[in-house]
């Protein structure tokens, strides 16, 4: 029985040393208060506060605050101070602040110094490291889109018009083409007959209208 008490005594110890010594997983926020219940984050809640000019001596504070962590060893940065109060979230999900009030964001320098958690906090070590330490929105060229876009658009408009008057001007010449074969077909100068037949009448009947008035001359001086 007392060998018995004395394993599970041990597996208690080593349960709660690994506990203790365990490190933020990287790309995940934190709430103060999470990370002080890890044990081993104390000394570095404190560089991070004091990187960011915020109180470090303020409990209330620094359990609300959200921190940032990086890299293998558990290296934290601080993001910023939730008003409302900070809420846990789902396991290796990001912790968030209560509502949307924001006091200080973290700045984005581009190479800082970090503070190992890996160890305990009297022997802590600090190595510099390159890295982006806070959410810093990446800015998107918008006018080089927005410019490139209505250029495209633009273009496009232009190559549809220009096509749209090419097929117009092309079916305008075809069809005057066809209204001027018609032309010529249907609508010959006509040639008017009835002059003729009057001037073939008259040609005709001259002669023998000459022979009936000289007839009729005799007749009278008869």
């Amino acid at each position: 029985m007392a060998k018995v008490a004395f394993i599970l005594l041990l597996l208690l110890s080593s349960a709660s040393q690994l506990g203790s010594a365990r490190n933020c997983t990287d790309g995940v926020t934190y709430c103060g208060y999470y990370l002080l219940g890890m044990d081993n984050y104390q000394k570095s809640i404190e560089n991070a506060l004091s990187r960011a000019s915020q109180p470090a001596n303020n409990q209330t504070r620094v359990a609300n605050s959200l921190f940032n962590c990086y890299g293998t060893e558990g290296a934290i940065w601080f993001n910023r101070y939730c008003q409302n109060g900070c809420l846990t979230g789902a396991a290796d999900k990001n912790d968030y602040c209560r509502g949307a009030t924001v006091s200080v964001a973290a700045a984005c320098p581009s190479s800082v110094l970090v503070t190992s958690s890996s160890t305990a906090p009297s022997v802590a070590s600090t190595t510099a490291a390159n890295i982006q330490p806070c959410d810093c929105p990446r800015k998107t060229p918008v006018g080089g889109i927005v410019g490139g876009v209505v250029g495209g658009v633009a273009g496009t408009a232009a190559a549809g018009l220009g096509l749209f008057f090419w097929y117009r001007r092309r079916k305008n010449g075809e069809l005057q083409a066809s209204r001027q074969e018609h032309r010529s077909m249907y609508h010959r100068p006509a040639v008017a007959p009835e002059n003729d037949f009057c001037d073939m009448q008259a040609s005709d009947r001259g002669p023998g209208l000459m022979h009936e008035v000289a007839a009729n001359v005799r007749h009278e001086l008869h």
